[in-house]
């Protein structure tokens, strides 16, 4: 049940941050996650990779909804052909390596500081 909440909580700090901040505030989020919600590696790994990619996968999927997948399709076309629902999941990817190598970073800096 921690573990949810720690999740929940990342992805609304993370969606809340990227209204001010670059793309890269999610690493930050994962940063704190790792730091304060996770209790060994392989937890803050999966907790940072798990938040960040639901974030933005939810986020790239409501954007795709909104335009009918228009955006999408057409982007996918330029990524060599690549089904334009796929993309939300790219994206979310991508999103999810850099949170939880935020996370992993907060493990650490956790271990080493504390």
């Amino acid at each position: 049940m921690q573990r949810v909440i720690i999740v929940i909580a990342a992805i609304l700090l993370a969606f809340l941050l990227q209204w001010w901040l670059p793309w890269w505030s999610v690493a930050l989020v994962g940063f704190l996650v790792g730091v304060f919600g996770a209790t060994n590696t392989k937890n803050a790994l999966l907790l940072g990779f798990l938040s960040i990619f639901l974030c933005w996968t939810i986020q790239a999927g409501w954007i795709t909804m909104q335009n009918e997948g228009v955006l999408a399709s057409r982007m996918g076309i330029l990524l060599g052909g690549a089904p334009g629902l796929w993309l939300p999941f790219i994206g979310g990817m991508i999103g999810g390596l850099v949170g939880a190598l935020g996370a992993w970073s907060g493990w650490l800096f956790r271990k080493w500081a504390f």
